[in-house]
C-alpha cells in the first residue's frame, strides 16, 4: 500500500507526452490515427515535442494530440468530476493495481461517516 498522495493536472499534463508515445510507439511516422482531423502519428510526436509540458495547457495538450477526448482528465472516482487536484488512495497504477482519485468535496463527504454514529 502506497501513502496517499496529491495528483495535479500538472502532473498529469508532465506525463502525456511520455504515455501518448508508449501507447503509440509502434505506429510509422506515415501512420494516420482514425482521429478528429486524421494527423499522422509522427505529426502528433512533432506537437507533443514542441508543448512545454511546465507552462502549457490542457486545451494545448487536447489540441496537438485532437483525439476529440482529454489526454488530461483528473477525474474522481467517486463523483466523476475533472478535478485540478485529486488524492490518490491505494497502490500506485500497475497490473492488477487497486487506487482511487477523490476530489476534494468527496475526501470530505467521506470524512463524515467515521463521525456518524451506527
Amino acid at each position: 500500500m502506497n501513502e496517499p498522495r496529491l495528483i495535479q493536472k500538472r502532473d498529469i499534463i508532465r506525463g502525456v507526452r511520455d504515455k501518448w508515445l508508449r501507447a503509440y510507439q509502434s505506429y510509422a511516422d506515415n501512420y494516420r490515427v482514425a482521429w478528429v482531423d486524421n494527423r499522422t502519428a509522427g505529426e502528433i510526436r512533432r506537437h507533443l515535442h514542441a508543448l512545454d509540458l511546465e507552462t502549457c495547457s490542457e486545451e494545448d495538450v487536447n489540441a496537438a494530440i485532437n483525439a476529440g477526448s482529454s489526454w488530461v482528465s483528473n477525474d474522481c472516482d467517486m463523483c466523476g468530476q475533472d478535478a485540478e487536484t485529486t488524492l490518490r488512495i491505494g497502490q500506485e497504477p500497475d497490473y492488477e493495481a487497486r487506487w482511487l482519485d477523490l476530489c476534494e468535496n468527496c475526501v470530505l463527504s467521506l470524512s463524515v461517516h467515521f463521525h456518524t454514529k451506527p
